[in-house]
C-alpha cells in the first residue's frame, strides 16, 4: 500500500531511515506513468533534516526518434536538507542562490511532504528527448515507417513525403 509521503515532526523524531513506494498518482504526476518507485532515505537530524539516499523508478516513456512506447528504469541518488522555519530569502527581492540552497527546503507545517521532492527528482531524471535505444533508427521522413522493422522502399535521396508536407503546411500557419 503506497502512504501519503508525510512525515510528522513526531514521525522523524523517532526515525533513522524511511523507505516507501510510491507512483505517478501518488506524487501527482499525471503526464509521466511511473510503476515501481521506491524511496529509501537516511535521515540525519541536528539543526535541520537531511535526506540522503536513493530514488528508483520505471517510466513508461515515448521515444523521440520512432514514437514508440517503452520502458525504462531510473536509479537516482536523491538529497534534500529540510529546516524548520522561514525561508529567509522570501523577504528579498532578489538573491542570487547557491548550490547548496537548490537542496534545501523550508517548512513550518507539522511535517515534511515529500511529494513534491520526489516528483521534482523523477522530472529531473527523465530525458528531454528518449530514445527506446541507443541505436533507434527512427522513422522514415518519407513514408513514416518505423526504421526499427526493416528498411523501407522509399528512395534514399530527394524530398517529398508526410514530414516535408508537414513541414510546408506548419511555416504556412
Amino acid at each position: 500500500m503506497v502512504k501519503d509521503l508525510f512525515l510528522t515532526l513526531e514521525e522523524l523524531k523517532e526515525l533513522d531511515s524511511y523507505s516507501e513506494d510510491f507512483d505517478s498518482e501518488t506524487i501527482g504526476l499525471d503526464e509521466i506513468p511511473i510503476t515501481g518507485g521506491r524511496i529509501t532515505l537516511t535521515i540525519t537530524k541536528g539543526e535541520l533534516f537531511i535526506f540522503q539516499g536513493r530514488i528508483s523508478f520505471t517510466a513508461r516513456l515515448v521515444c523521440a526518434r520512432c514514437g514508440e512506447e517503452f520502458e525504462q528504469e531510473f536509479d537516482e541518488e536523491f538529497h534534500r536538507e529540510y529546516i524548520f522555519g522561514r525561508d529567509p530569502y522570501d523577504s528579498l527581492p532578489q538573491v542570487e542562490l547557491r548550490r547548496q540552497d537548490l537542496d534545501r527546503v523550508y517548512f513550518q507545517d507539522i511535517g515534511i511532504d515529500l511529494k513534491g521532492a520526489i516528483r521534482e527528482a523523477v522530472i529531473t531524471a527523465i530525458p528531454m528527448a528518449p530514445h527506446c535505444r541507443e541505436d533507434c533508427r527512427g522513422v522514415c521522413p518519407i513514408c513514416g515507417k518505423n526504421l526499427n522493422y526493416g528498411d523501407c522502399s522509399c528512395p534514399k535521396e530527394g524530398g517529398g513525403g508526410w514530414l516535408e508536407e508537414f513541414l510546408k503546411n506548419k511555416r504556412s500557419d
